[in-house]
């Protein structure tokens, strides 16, 4: 059960629309939200001769930051809200914070504040990359957000490669979305298409030859989708034991995230969850992986967990 809820904010409307999940999340569990906008440093400087302190500066828009964070959390009903304005470097703050604080982090993919270009700025690529904390990041709309909305991110569609360590995002998954009434878990494993690809069968002489291998990488893509089907009725069976309706379904298809993509909007998903790569210093989130086009397309949120291996 959660007890924490992160949710950095950076004055921008965007950023605002991570506060009705974040706060449906905290109520349904009976978590403290915590929300924090990070006061950045700034220089010194002067106009024409006048010197400006930055120290005044900056004690001036903490207290409007934590005005606006106040303002916030008297519009949150039903929930226990902590607000903090630390100052110091954004990235480094909010590691430190989730890290010591939070169970869950829940925050946009991008923002127009201090935290510009979120989700390809240094600031959450810290966050993603040096965490170990779930993240749950939620594509913004335009326009202002309605604080008293109440979404539902059942059923869950977790995507996972097979490996060790992409399952560590399942119960991550099913902890969020055991919160819900009738919740329900979709575990997906797109598989790649093994199917012959330049065969010539009306060539006589390579005919026979075409048939046959044909028919070997049918057997074989068989194989492959009746493994995976098992691995994934296997991940499920424990859960379906503890009473959560799990499914588990197999897909072939080149590209999976546009796989993961088709079937969350088929399946009408709440949310994606999936592990993530992530490695300080990278300059983007995961640089050309799945994940990375799974967010920046994803109409639904989509929790990430990274992966310590």
């Amino acid at each position: 059960m959660y007890q924490n809820i992160l949710v950095p904010l950076d004055g921008s409307p965007f950023a605002e629309h991570a506060l009705p999940y974040a706060a449906t999340l905290a109520r349904q569990s009976g978590a403290t939200l915590r929300l924090v906008t990070v006061s950045t440093p700034l220089e010194e400087t002067s106009v024409e001769g006048l010197f400006i302190s930055a120290a005044e500066i900056e004690a001036d828009l903490a207290q409007r930051y934590q005005t606006y964070l106040q303002h916030l959390a008297a519009q949150l009903s039903g929930v226990q809200v902590e607000t903090e304005v630390p100052h110091g470097d954004a990235g480094a703050i909010l590691v430190d914070r989730i890290e010591s604080l939070a169970d869950l982090v829940v925050m946009v993919t991008h923002g127009r504040g201090a935290f510009e270009r979120f989700m390809l700025g240094s600031t959450t690529d810290e966050v993603i990359c040096r965490v170990n904390k779930p993240v749950l990041l939620i594509r913004p709309e335009e326009g202002a957000v309605n604080l008293q909305s109440v979404p539902s991110l059942s059923p869950a569609l977790v995507a996972l490669d097979g490996s060790p360590e992409g399952e560590a995002v399942l119960k991550h998954a099913v902890q969020l979305v055991g919160l819900f009434p009738q919740a329900e878990l979709v575990l997906l494993r797109v598989v790649q298409d093994t199917g012959p690809q330049g065969l010539a069968p009306d060539v006589p002489e390579a005919r026979k030859e075409a048939v046959h291998l044909r028919q070997q990488l049918e057997a074989l893509q068989d194989r492959i989708r009746s493994d995976a089907r098992a691995y994934l009725e296997h991940l499920a069976r424990p859960w379906q034991e503890r009473g959560l309706r799990v499914t588990a379904r197999v897909v072939v298809h080149d590209q999976p995230a546009q796989a993961i993509l088709q079937e969350a909007k088929s399946l009408q998903a709440g949310f994606i969850a999936m592990e993530t790569h992530g490695r300080t210093g990278l300059s983007r989130l995961v640089l050309g992986s799945t994940a990375d086009r799974v967010v920046r397309s994803s109409p639904v949120p989509v929790l990430l967990h990274r992966r310590t291996s």
